[in-house]
């Protein structure tokens, strides 16, 4: 498909100088002629043209005038306008200028030099629609995405900023702009900021650096990526970074977390969240040649409960089980389910062996009190087992082993008892 020529709108009075255009232009450009600035303006608003060339000196209304109707109309403003006037006064000349023209021709000229420059003209019009156009494309996809862009220099300075979400910027834009994120943010946000610029100055890119700001008390996640841009000649680089809102995926991410080392009963932490916490407690304990104590715990008598008023009372029980004994134990210790109704408890940074039958036997007390639950009152109590790092296990298995066994001697003796592990002779 061939591209369609650029119009060219002459306004002159003078029939010989139409002629004189129409014959200059006619080869390369589509001419339209007008013999007043009333028929310019009507044929530009019918048609508009992609240059208008006026002359000045017309009857009734002058080339000015048609000027400044024409910049009055905002489908025409942006046509570029040319003068051709043989008034070689500067104040004439700083009159067009100021009204909107972007050249001035004097009669006479030369025909090659006003076609290159008209050519000229229209090449750099074009390139300005071409970036109006590529302009309005992005801003429709900054529009359509939900993330916030920045350009950035390696200061971390805003030099620019582009989102529909301002209330997820740190300040107003006005406020942001030519400030650095290390102004604007807090340290530990505004390290992570910087620490993605460095790196897409080394690498071209950086992704996934997360940082975490705060919004009038709620916290909010975001993830960066970042790439550096291609300069010029000596000029220093700039960044576009993206910031893209992850609290949602980082919440989910959370709770996925929570659930995979939680009981979802009780919401104690699970027998893979308790291995991992007594395998860091031993590494600490064998650094400081301390004393760490595990207490396996079962409940003697919650099976008939469970038989006679349904697993939905024994769950609630369950869960009451869980809050005497978290109430039970210091903040520095665990209480865990491993299921069903055993439970095991990590005594860290004990200081004597005695304290730990100490924490049990308040243990004991407080499960051996009467429960309330949906209109029945229970009465359950429990067999503890202990053992102890390093007497009884240099490892988590024995140590866990060891004290079930305890437990289990415990229930031998009668239940609602504590037991110490003593190894077989």
């Amino acid at each position: 498909m061939l591209a369609q020529r650029p119009k060219i709108l002459v306004i002159d009075d003078a029939v010989s100088n139409q002629q004189l255009f129409a014959r200059m232009f006619g080869s390369e450009f589509t001419v339209e002629l007008a013999s007043s600035g009333m028929e310019g303006l009507a044929l530009a608003l019918a048609a508009p043209p992609d240059l208008i060339l006026l002359d000045v000196m017309m009857p009734d209304v002058d080339g000015f005038e048609t000027c400044r109707r024409l910049k009055a109309m905002p489908q025409l403003q942006p046509i570029p306008l040319m003068f051709v006037t043989g008034n070689s006064d500067p104040a004439h000349e700083t009159q067009g200028f100021s009204l909107g023209a972007v050249d001035y021709i004097q009669k006479p000229f030369r025909v090659s030099v006003t076609l290159q420059r008209i050519r000229n003209l229209l090449d750099r019009e074009t390139l300005r629609k071409e970036l109006v156009i590529e302009r309005n494309r992005l801003d429709a996809l900054v529009n359509a995405i939900p993330d916030l862009l920045f350009e950035v220099d390696r200061q971390g300075s805003h030099l620019g900023i582009w989102t529909r979400q301002h209330a997820l910027l740190v300040a107003e834009r006005e406020h942001l702009m030519g400030r650095t994120v290390t102004e604007m943010m807090p340290p530990a946000a505004a390290s992570v900021c910087m620490a993605a610029i460095a790196e897409a100055d080394q690498t071209e890119t950086s992704y996934g650096k997360r940082m975490q700001l705060d919004f009038d008390g709620i916290n909010r996640w975001f993830e960066l990526s970042i790439a550096k841009q291609k300069t010029i000649g000596q000029h220093a680089p700039t960044f576009v970074m993206v910031s893209r809102d992850i609290t949602d995926r980082v919440e989910a991410e959370e709770r996925i977390q929570y659930h995979a080392l939680h009981d979802p009963l009780t919401s104690l932490p699970n027998r893979a969240l308790l291995f991992e916490l007594i395998k860091k407690a031993l590494l600490i304990t064998r650094r400081e040649q301390g004393l760490l104590c595990v207490i396996f715990l079962d409940l003697d008598t919650f099976k008939p409960v469970n038989d006679t008023y349904g697993h939905a009372v024994g769950d609630l029980l369950l869960k009451e089980v869980a809050h005497r004994l978290q109430s039970a134990i210091r903040d520095s210790d665990t209480v865990a389910r491993l299921g069903g109704d055993e439970f095991v408890i990590l005594l860290p940074k004990i200081r004597a062996v005695e304290d730990a039958m100490f924490v049990a036997q308040k243990v004991g007390a407080a499960l051996r009190a009467p429960y309330f639950i949906d209109g029945h009152q229970l009465q359950i109590s429990a067999s503890c087992g202990l053992s102890h790092f390093p007497k009884h296990g240099d490892d988590m298995d024995s140590l866990l082993t060891h004290a079930d066994q305890a437990m289990y001697a415990a229930k031998a003796q009668g239940r609602d008892t504590v037991v110490m592990y003593q190894k077989k002779v």
